[in-house]
């Protein structure tokens, strides 16, 4: 008859009926001999399911691990390509400030600046020569033209007018 209860205690379980607790109180109840290792067998149960839970917990730690190493790992390729755009800005600020002669720290808006004291606008010292033709010379001949034309304009208006009155 015992060997019909633990039968039927396991085909009980494994159905997804009573958990092994009380599965296990059910198989001392109709045979009290058999407490001791039913004792066992829950404290076994219990040492398992800790362990489960603790690995569960291991494994959650190391996927978080992993997602904070693949943010660290992006966050660190962004503050690069923010670098390398930093220092070719401030390596054309250079050039410009090179080609106006201006200071190349702060273009003279700073007082407390080390190198110029805030004096270092454009034209505080000589412009670099190569630079002044590649970056100034462009603009200022566009601008001589345009300026050019305006004042074309402006006289053939005022020609215009004089001849009008």
């Amino acid at each position: 008859m015992i060997d019909l209860d633990i039968a039927a205690l396991i085909k009980q379980h494994l159905a997804g009926g009573a958990s092994v607790q009380e599965s296990l109180g059910r198989l001392t109840e109709s045979d009290p001999d058999l407490a001791p290792i039913a004792q066992i067998l829950m404290q076994r149960e219990e040492q398992l399911r800790s362990e489960l839970a603790e690995e569960e917990r291991d494994d959650l730690q190391e996927q978080e691990l992993a997602d904070r190493r693949m943010r660290a790992a992006a966050l660190r390729e962004h503050l690069d390509g923010i670098t390398a755009e930093v220092d070719a800005l401030r390596a054309r600020l250079a050039d410009a400030a090179d080609a106006l002669g201006a200071c190349r720290i702060c273009f003279g808006d700073d007082r407390g600046c080390p190198w110029c004291g805030g004096r270092g606008r454009p034209g505080f010292m000589p412009p670099d020569p190569d630079g002044f033709d590649r970056l100034v010379l462009p603009a200022l001949r566009l601008h001589v033209r345009l300026r050019g034309r305006r004042t074309t304009g402006q006289a053939a208006g005022a020609t215009r007018e004089r001849s009008a009155s």
